[in-house]
This record gives C-alpha cells, sequence and structure tokens, in this order.
C-alpha cells in the first residue's frame, strides 16, 4: 500500500486499441512513474458492469491506483463503449466467453503476468470465472454484485433497451448510441479464428 502521507504521483494515462477474441477493444492504462513501485507489483485490472465501459468507471480506477501505488488497466469489452460494436446477440455464455477468451488475451497483450481483478456486476462474474480456470498469475479479486446465471432478461436489455434502460444511461453521462444494442442474427453466434 501507498504511504498516505507522501506526496501524490503524476499518473502517465493512455488509451489504446488491442484486438483479443477476434474483435477490437478499448483499453486505458494507468501507470505510475517508473522507479516510484515496485517492479513485482500486480497491475489492477478493473472489470465494468453490463451496460458499462472505461467512461462509466469515471475516477474510481485513478484513484484506486493512486492509493494503492499499484499500476491499471481498464478496458471496453466487445459491444461497449469505444470497443467494437456487436454483430450478434449475446448467448448465455457470453461471461464464460469474456472471461476464457477476452480476457487471457487482454492481459497477455498488455502484458500482465500478476493481477489483481475488479469486477463489478458482469466484471465480477468475469473476474470469478476467470479464477475458476486460470489461476497463474492471479493476486487476488474484488468483486462486487457478481452473479452466477445468466436471465433472458437480462439478455433481452441488451437487444431492446428499455426507456428505463435509455434514460438509466443518459443520466450516467453516456450518449444512448454508445449503449450495447447488437443487431440481431439468424446464424449462429459469433466465430473464434
Amino acid at each position: 500500500m501507498r504511504d498516505p502521507m507522501a506526496a501524490p504521483t503524476e499518473l502517465q494515462v493512455w488509451d489504446f486499441d488491442l484486438n483479443a477474441a477476434g474483435h477490437r477493444l478499448r483499453a486505458r492504462r494507468l501507470s505510475h512513474p517508473r522507479g516510484s513501485r515496485a517492479k513485482a507489483s500486480p497491475v489492477l485490472v478493473f472489470l465494468h458492469e453490463g451496460l458499462g465501459c472505461i467512461k462509466l468507471w469515471r475516477d474510481f480506477p485513478a484513484a484506486l491506483v493512486e492509493a494503492t501505488g499499484l499500476d491499471g488497466l481498464i478496458y471496453d469489452r466487445w459491444g461497449h463503449g469505444k470497443s467494437a460494436p456487436l454483430e450478434v446477440r449475446r448467448t448465455h455464455r457470453y461471461l464464460h466467453d469474456e472471461a476464457f477468451d477476452s480476457l487471457p488475451e487482454v492481459l497477455q497483450q498488455c502484458g500482465v503476468e500478476d493481477a489483481i481483478l475488479i469486477g463489478h456486476s458482469d466484471g465480477g462474474t468475469i473476474a470469478l470465472l476467470y479464477a475458476a480456470r486460470y489461476s497463474q498469475g492471479l493476486r487476488g479479486i474484488i468483486t462486487e454484485a457478481a452473479h452466477v446465471f445468466v436471465e433472458e432478461v437480462t439478455l433481452e436489455a441488451f437487444v431492446r433497451p428499455s426507456n428505463t434502460t435509455t434514460q438509466a444511461i443518459s443520466r450516467r453521462g453516456l450518449p444512448v448510441t454508445t449503449a450495447t444494442t447488437p443487431r440481431r442474427s439468424s446464424g449462429p453466434g459469433p466465430t473464434r479464428g
């Protein structure tokens, strides 16, 4: 933990795109200046909620990164924020796909070998699923409101957001046009190459 009496450091923040599980994702790194943290420290990896994105975390990741002295990584999952839009309807296995396909590739491409996953709602579920399969390089999990199954009503909300959902997204400062609203597909789900 960072000494609370120490002077604040200037975080280095940069956004970039990467490809994971066949999709373009937007990511953000939050790093302390080199030499101000131990090289063997874990990276805080933030996994957003079902309708979330990098922007909706607001200043929480930076505050936690600053308070702990650890570096951070945030990314928009497929169909969220500034990542590529969904092209098919989500299945009941979308959280498994994120945990078993996307997240490992994101961590590998970002050079994260020692992580603490911080997940909210869907992000918490993804963290738990990931930990069940991959324990190597995982220091810990912090989860809030994780769930262990997906209801049909949740999948429908991605296809046809209700007025209530649209209003909630607008109140949070995210343009409704960037909300997760996939096009329906009559074919099978996405293929992995």
